[in-house]
């Protein structure tokens, strides 16, 4: 993590056109005279612009053509783009307002295998530019276990998974990392055995330090993959985060929750049977998470596989404890 002074800049999310308007161009060159002077005065630098896709406009021109909103600002947002590029405007992110929040760092079109959702959900993930894979348009990544009551007994694995979205995906770029990892562990960090957080009393996630790493349990007992081996991670990692009632329901008529990613908030990793505690940070939908110690120090993880506990607050509180 850089040690120089940060500064954040961003224009106004412009309003949907075809072309950017004159004013909408002198904004941007503006923010791009202070953000490239910021840069030669040595400060860490993000400069965010983009386009604001939901509005009454876009709907009512997208149903006059006969298309979806999406399909309609796809190719004005490429317009804005190469505008912008033609000014040699200087922005480390463009935003559109269908971006996916959580996805967002990974790539420009990341990969979601999904099991399904309400028809607002659906509608979310399909205008959010994302490569999506469900049981119909990838039959042969998922199965049915027919032992099982419909509709917890669809099932999936990475590697099948993987093998359809290169496919889906050609020319797509490999993902960035969103850790840093280091055989070295941070300090100050402490012995722990065990990690549990409580959604509620029908919901709660137990880890437990065992034979070099750490495994899943619940009512008592390891959760296992198919094939009877035990789920594990190398590293854990325990994030709060503010969630609050989201426009969708469940079949139960139940608002779902909407999760806060962005901001910052209390984390505690756990690697090599040690637990650090610290901080999260995040500060923009285009940014990876941050996981900081008390100090300010960015926190490595174990070379390996990583688990992410999102623990709630807000709609319902979790309880997090050690052992």
């Amino acid at each position: 993590m850089s040690d120089r002074e940060r500064f954040y800049l961003t224009t106004a999310i412009f309003y949907p056109s075809r072309q950017p308007a004159l004013h909408s161009l002198f904004e941007a060159i503006g923010a791009d005279a202070i953000v490239r002077h910021r840069r030669m005065m040595g400060f860490d630098t993000r400069f965010l612009t983009g386009m604001d896709e939901h509005s009454a406009n876009v709907e009512r021109a997208a149903i006059e053509q006969g298309v979806a909103p999406r399909a309609l600002v796809d190719p004005w947002s490429e317009n804005w783009r190469a505008a912008f590029d033609k000014f040699e405007i200087s922005y480390d992110r463009f935003i559109r307002t269908t971006d996916p929040e959580i996805l967002a760092p990974f790539s420009e079109h990341p990969l979601l295998a999904f099991s399904g959702g309400s028809k607002g959900v659906r509608a979310v993930v399909e205008d959010a530019g994302m490569t999506t894979m469900d049981e119909d348009s990838a039959s042969k990544a998922f199965v049915r276990d027919d032992a099982r009551v419909v509709p917890h007994n669809l099932f999936t694995s990475t590697k099948p998974l993987w093998a359809k979205g290169k496919s889906l995906a050609k020319g797509e770029p490999a993902p960035s990392s969103p850790f840093v990892f280091s055989d070295d562990v941070p300090s100050p960090s402490k012995k722990a055995r065990s990690a549990t957080v409580v959604f509620s009393g029908l919901a709660t996630a137990e880890w437990r330090w065992s034979k070099g790493q750490w495994v899943r349990y619940l009512d008592g007992s390891p959760m296992t993959l198919e094939s009877g081996d035990p789920i594990t991670a190398d590293n854990l990692v325990i994030q709060v985060v503010k969630t609050t009632e989201s426009e969708f329901q469940d079949v139960a008529g139940y608002a779902s929750p909407e999760v806060h990613t962005v901001g910052r908030g209390k984390a505690w990793v756990l690697r090599d049977g040690k637990l650090i505690v610290g901080r999260w940070e995040r500060s923009d939908v285009g940014e990876f998470t941050t996981f900081l110690t008390r100090s300010g120090d960015e926190i490595a993880l174990k070379p390996g596989s990583a688990f992410v506990e999102l623990a709630p607050v807000g709609m319902f509180d979790a309880e997090i404890s050690f052992g």
